[in-house]
Parts: C-alpha cells; sequence; structure tokens
C-alpha cells in the first residue's frame, strides 16, 4: 500500500493539472439523447423498428432516398442532442488512461476518443480532496 500511495503522490506532483490547484480527473463519454424535433437541429437520425441509425453517410442516404417521399412504414426520422455523462472520478490523468484503456469496450463508442474524453474539474475548498491530495503527496515523502 505504501508503494501504491508513493505511485500516485507522484502523479500528483508530475502531472499537468490544468492550471487547476486540486483538479478531479473526470472520464466522460459522449451520449445522443434521441427524440427532439427536427425542425430545431441539424443533428439528425433515422429509428427502424427500435434500431437508431445516425451514421452520416447512412442518414445522407435516408435522407436523399427516403425523406422526399415522407417516413416510410417502420422508420421514424428524430433529431438528437448530444451531452457529455460522467463515467468516474481519479486522482491523475494517469488514473483516467488507465480506466479507458481497461473499461473502453464497454464505453460510449468502444472507448473512441471523438466518444470518451478525459475532463478536469476542481475540489477547490472541497476540504476531503485537498487532505486526500495532502496524504498521498505527504506518503512520497515519507511523513
Amino acid at each position: 500500500m505504501i508503494e501504491f500511495a508513493k505511485e500516485i503522490a507522484e502523479q500528483l506532483r508530475t502531472q499537468d493539472n490544468a492550471i487547476t490547484k486540486t483538479p478531479i480527473f473526470i472520464v466522460q463519454q459522449l451520449k445522443k439523447d434521441y427524440g427532439y424535433d427536427p425542425a430545431y437541429s441539424d443533428d439528425i437520425a433515422w429509428i427502424f423498428d427500435g434500431d437508431v441509425e445516425d451514421d452520416c453517410e447512412c442518414i445522407e442516404w435516408l435522407e436523399a432516398e427516403l425523406y422526399e417521399c415522407g417516413e416510410p412504414d417502420g422508420y421514424t426520422r428524430t433529431a438528437y442532442v448530444k451531452r457529455w455523462e460522467f463515467v468516474t472520478a481519479c486522482l491523475t490523468r494517469k488514473g483516467c488512461e488507465d480506466y479507458i484503456r481497461a473499461n473502453g469496450h464497454n464505453l460510449a463508442g468502444r472507448g473512441h476518443p471523438d466518444c470518451v474524453r478525459i475532463y478536469v474539474e476542481s475540489g477547490w475548498r472541497n476540504e476531503e480532496w485537498e487532505e486526500l491530495r495532502e496524504f498521498f503527496l505527504q506518503a512520497e515523502c515519507g511523513a
């Protein structure tokens, strides 16, 4: 456990903290919420028997071939909104990278860089987060 604490401390001491005193590294995945009115969005998808098709090339074909004639049976034209969803929080950027490497297959787009990101929040004035970081930094010094 001491070695683990020292490894975390080394990461805390040497990583890029994204100009944040007490960073909280977050893994997020891109999610799409469907069912919006297409009149108000350029992000279009087609749903056929419950399966969503939002691939750009397929959408172009569907728009050109199907929509001009009206929605065919079984198809629904809809819009979607993209949002970033929290997956997990880590003390270090490396922790996030390791998480994505180990679990990317379960994340949006199977962990593709366009669908998963590391985001930095701040633990500023969060006493627990600040004390935890300090604990690890002291472990490196053997305190």
